[in-house]
């Protein structure tokens, strides 16, 4: 790399800064070229004009890249779907629409979906991945690099399988140790968080404790956190088999500050034990992070979680998620924080200061990212990643309290750019692909009983475009050299390459 180059990647000059924890004020700000905020304030004219790219923020507003809690990139090629259902109705439709996808094709929604976050100013995110049918962990890593990609940053969610007797606890050990030590390979670049277990032993389809007890497990074993939909649908028997598998959560472990529970929006149904057994103040004891999604929450009619009375109770960690845009309609940060604000006034119109502008601002910011676990997003200081959105006022006239203004009245429309690391994601792009011919994600196999595999595999980061084909494909069996052991591979039928760039990180 050329010595000459300048201090800094990205300055901005003259920008009136809103931030969830800091009162309104106007700065300059410095973006090192680890994609660090390295200062904000009156900057020196001779650094301002030391950086690669300076930007006059004069009558612009300047706010952190929102952060969803939860979200599930893939469902973005499915909007509109079963519009009067409720949210088990609606999960029958998808996933029979779905049975059949392909990792490639999951690749493709997932980079689509992850982009679309981008475009409205969501700069992190928790994916809840597809959970796929298959245990070869192509599905798992289509998802990840469709994600990343996107060059959204991220916290990847992986499914460790059902438990049975073609998939045992050993297979999916294995299988989630491979698949973060393929991980490891991405963390460089800085865009890559984490990857936490998501849960699915509580479903309908799981008749015994064996997969919840296969997930604790492995989330113990292997230090992770944990994520689980929870008291979603208002389907009565959905209701009944969750409030009684709330025991299953307790005995296996589960309940603890590694826990984000999505959704909660049935713990006052009638007939529940919730409130009886005090298992809200449980939670509260135990430090679990709750992610709240008013808009889908509402749009499939599943209720509304009593956010204010969980507070009360003792709740602390909450964020705003903006869940699957098949479920929410649209990934909209600023549809999501009015929501939040609204629902609890007709709920409660009584609530005065207890819930307003400000806090929904810090659920889609700040208390998002306490969830993921990371503290270098949500806000802009010093020392944390440049993920930043320029907004157009939404207006031309001054207005006494900014945050409010933007809270109730801005819109994605009113984005100008979006910075990932002091990188612009949108409008622009920072660089474009590169190609790579052969195949992308191997079949991995799993022996019942052997040991876990430990063997650290490179990937492949640049993007290789799916085939439209659908015919069977052809395996063949290379060798590489080195220490690498012989891999599997598939003649990909030849198609267009994408034309989405890359987007690198340091």
């Amino acid at each position: 790399m050329s010595s000459s180059r300048r201090k800094y990647r990205l300055a901005i000059h003259n920008a009136f800064l809103i931030r969830p924890l800091h009162p309104p004020t106007t700065a300059d700000i410095l973006v090192a070229h680890d994609g660090i905020i390295a200062f904000i304030g009156k900057a020196e004219d001779a650094d301002l004009r030391n950086a690669d790219r300076l930007i006059d923020a004069t009558d612009v507003w300047l706010i952190p890249g929102f952060v969803s809690s939860y979200s599930q990139l893939w469902q973005h090629g499915f909007l509109g779907r079963a519009p009067q259902s409720n949210v088990k109705e609606l999960s029958q439709v998808l996933y029979n629409e779905t049975k059949d996808l392909s990792a490639e094709e999951l690749y493709e929604l997932t980079l689509q979906g992850a982009t679309s976050h981008i475009r409205k100013g969501i700069t992190t995110v928790f994916n809840f991945t597809y959970p796929s049918r298959s245990q070869d962990g192509r599905v798992d890593r289509a998802q990840f690099e469709g994600a990343m990609d996107a060059g959204i940053r991220l916290v990847h969610g992986f499914n460790v399988g059902k438990c049975s007797k073609e998939w045992t606890p050993s297979q999916a050990l294995q299988r989630t140790k491979r698949f973060l030590s393929w991980a490891t390979h991405f963390e460089a670049r800085q865009q890559y968080l984490s990857t936490r277990i998501s849960l699915h032993g509580l479903e309908d389809h799981c008749d015994t404790t064996d997969t919840i007890e296969m997930e604790s497990s492995i989330t113990k074993k292997l230090n992770m956190s944990a994520h689980l939909n929870y008291l979603e649908s208002p389907d009565r028997d959905d209701i009944i088999r969750e409030h009684n598998r709330w025991d299953w959560l307790v005995k296996f472990g589960l309940v603890d500050p590694r826990l984000t529970v999505s959704h909660f929006v049935q713990s006052w149904a009638p007939g529940s034990k919730i409130h009886k057994v005090g298992i809200i103040h449980h939670l509260a004891r135990k430090g679990v992070g709750m992610s709240w999604n008013p808009v889908s929450n509402a749009r499939l009619g599943s209720g509304y979680a009593t956010v204010e009375l969980y507070k009360t109770i003792g709740l602390k960690r909450f964020g705003l998620g903006v869940d699957g845009e098949a479920k929410s309609g649209r990934c909209d940060p600023f549809e999501h924080m009015r929501l939040s604000v609204y629902l609890p006034r007709l709920h409660k119109p009584d609530l005065g200061e207890d819930f307003g502008p400000r806090d929904a601002f810090v659920l889609h910011t700040l208390g998002a990212a306490g969830l993921l676990n990371c503290d270098k997003i949500g806000t802009l200081t010093n020392g944390r990643f440049a993920d930043m959105i320029l907004l157009k006022p939404p207006c031309d006239k001054s207005v006494p309290d900014p945050l409010a203004a933007m809270v109730f009245s801005s819109g994605v429309e009113d984005i100008v750019a979006v910075f990932v690391g002091g990188l612009e994601q949108l409008p622009q792009l920072t660089s474009a692909p590169s190609r790579v011919e052969g195949e992308r994600w191997p079949m991995w196999t799993f022996p019942p009983e052997d040991p876990p595999i430990e063997k650290k595999e490179t990937p492949i980061f640049s993007r290789v475009s799916p085939s439209p084909s659908k015919k069977r494909r052809t395996k063949v069996e290379e060798k590489q050299e080195g220490s690498m052991s012989t891999t599997k591979t598939w003649n990909l039928p030849g198609g267009m390459f994408h034309t989405f760039p890359a987007r690198p990180f340091p």
